[in-house]
């Protein structure tokens, strides 16, 4: 029975035809509640749900699917712990392939990401369910359905029961009567082992006691290799417990913070490697070796800096110092005494100085949403004709360098100093630096987008913000408020319709659109469509903006909500 089993198992979770089967072996599953039997229309059903329950047949002709009832199936794969239905999906075609795989494939099969398939082998490979082999650096995976089949549960010896333990006692009396009588003290495992019962009730037992008797019972973290034990003793043994692990050679938290603060003795800060790893296991005397987590959570639980190094493609490099050590002192050590081409350096360059969020702020982009509605509302407010503003390449191009940077974020390093020493060259009046920032401002409010392109200075500039230009970064920028409601759009005096009523990246002229919220809450459109079909009109006809009438209002309230919901970065 066992390998006709096996054999409607293998089947998968959808079946295979009857015809797979002999006369005899239908005959003999028919009395079975586990079996199924579903025609062409129950299959396809079963497809989109894969815990549909079929008809009962009695007719058992050739047209007929066999498979094992789902319930059933998941049951003999328990182990597993399966949920989601991409799970089964992956298993199943394992399962009905009967040979080896590429584990790259299963990807698509159960149309899920890599982690998700990692996961799900992970858990299979625990219960010895998986065989892998790997050629030409490619993984195939294969399920072994022969151990699946025979496995056994793990099995703990049977608790002995010395003839001094009491019968009928309950079992919270037993261990208090235990712990009380030992010198060296008990952990779960030892509760598990003499009465058999779950390491959770026994920790539960341990725990309860220690806060019955705070005063005489006592707590202490004990490591067995990477295993974590507790072990509950009584206060007046502690030499006796102390010496008993170091004689079993188990380790206690404060070994370990002894042996970290043994390694900083002589140095400021050590890094997280392989060499530190092999002098910590050296002063504990262990045969373990640890890793960057048990370094870490030992530096936390000893009150000492750990330091988070991110360099290019999110590589972390993880330093553990004294606590009188700040993090630039690192910065600017590794920088001395590194080579320019040091891979720290390039990190900490990475990490502090080429974020291209910094490099926008030092070229004046203001990163901040609210400060650059402030310069957008103020500019359309100022330049505004019947309330409406005009927007054309000619007059985007008549706007101020100032202006462009404020809203335009530039990427290339120190662009805007480079920029104004050019410019200062070619002036014959040239301004008096008293402030540095306010010469910044000055030279840069004095010339124009256009002017600037129209001089001779160097041509890599000039193409930058050509550059910005092209991609309609300044009309995109303008047009932030769009997004949120606050301005009406209008193409050929035309007011664009609702962003529904777009079709095929035209706009529908024979309705009215009017893209704000009542309540002048913040409006995020689905996609990225919206705009680009916007900035698509311009480049054939000039746009109009009109401000909403309570602008004003709106700005108020949005700076009373970000005050609201300021927060501190610790």
């Amino acid at each position: 029975m066992n390998e006709l089993m096996k054999k409607v198992f293998k089947f998968g979770m959808y079946g295979k035809p009857i015809t797979f089967l002999t006369k005899s072996e239908i005959n003999s599953l028919k009395k079975y509640h586990w079996i199924e039997f579903l025609d062409k229309n129950e299959l396809d059903e079963l497809e989109n749900n894969i815990e549909f329950v079929p008809s009962k047949k009695t007719d058992l002709n050739d047209d007929l699917y066999v498979r094992m009832n789902f319930t059933y199936f998941k049951n003999l794969i328990s182990d597993s712990r399966f949920k989601e239905i991409s799970s089964f999906k992956i298993f199943n075609h394992l399962l009905i392939s009967g040979d080896y795989v590429k584990q790259a494939d299963l990807q698509h099969i159960g149309q899920v990401d890599t982690k998700k398939v990692s996961y799900v082998l992970k858990i299979l490979r625990k219960s010895s369910f998986i065989k892998q082999k790997i050629i030409k650096n490619i993984s195939y995976v294969k399920l072994d359905v022969d151990s699946l089949f025979n496995r056994n549960k793990k099995q703990y010896p049977l608790p002995i029961i010395p003839r001094e333990y009491f019968r009928e006692v309950p079992i919270y009396y037993e261990i208090k009567r235990k712990l009380m009588n030992t010198e060296v003290g008990l952990t779960s495992s030892d509760i598990r082992r003499d009465y058999g019962v779950s390491v959770k009730r026994a920790h539960a037992c341990l725990k309860k006691l220690e806060i019955e008797r705070e005063k005489e019972i006592a707590i202490k973290q004990v490591f067995d290799g990477k295993t974590r034990k507790h072990l509950f003793y009584k206060v007046e043994n502690s030499e006796l417990v102390d010496d008993d692990l170091k004689e079993k050679g188990l380790i206690t938290v404060n070994d370990r913070i002894c042996a970290l603060k043994q390694l900083l003795k002589d140095r400021k800060w050590i890094n997280t490697c392989e060499e530190t790893f092999i002098k910590f296991r050296d002063i504990l005397g262990s045969k373990y070796m640890p890793d960057r987590k048990t370094m870490i959570s030992t530096a936390i639980k000893a009150n000492l800096k750990v330091f988070n190094i991110r360099g290019t493609h999110s590589v972390s490099s993880w330093l553990i110092a004294n606590n009188d050590v700040q993090l630039s002192d690192i910065v600017q050590n590794k920088i001395k005494a590194a080579p320019k081409d040091n891979e720290f350096s390039k990190k900490v360059m990475s990490k502090y100085v080429k974020v291209p969020d910094f490099i926008a702020i030092d070229n004046l982009y203001k990163i901040k949403i609210s400060n650059r509605f402030d310069i957008i509302f103020n500019f359309i407010y100022k330049n505004s004709k019947h309330e409406c503003l005009q927007l054309s390449d000619e007059f985007l191009m008549n706007r101020s360098l100032l202006f462009l940077f404020n809203l335009v974020p530039f990427y290339k390093i120190n662009f805007v100093k480079k920029l104004i020493g050019e410019l200062n060259n070619l002036q014959d009046d040239k301004i008096q630096m008293v402030d540095e920032n306010v010469y910044i401002y000055d030279i840069l409010e004095r010339y124009t987008i256009k002017d600037v392109l129209d001089l001779p200075i160097d041509t890599l500039l000039k193409k930058e913000i050509n550059e910005r230009l092209k991609d309609q970064r300044l009309v995109r920028s303008i047009l932030e408020p769009f997004r949120l409601g606050l301005i009406e759009i209008f193409i050929n005096t035309k007011q664009v319709d609702r962003i529904n009523n777009i079709v095929k990246g035209k706009l529908n002229s024979d309705h009215i659109i009017n893209i704000k919220n009542d309540d002048f809450i913040e409006y995020n459109p689905k996609n990225k469509q919206d705009l680009n079909l916007i900035l698509s009109e311009i480049e054939t006809s000039d746009l109009s903006i009109r401000l909403h009438e309570d602008y004003q209002e709106f700005i108020d309230k949005r700076r009373t909500l970000e005050k609201l919901h300021s927060y501190v970065s610790l």
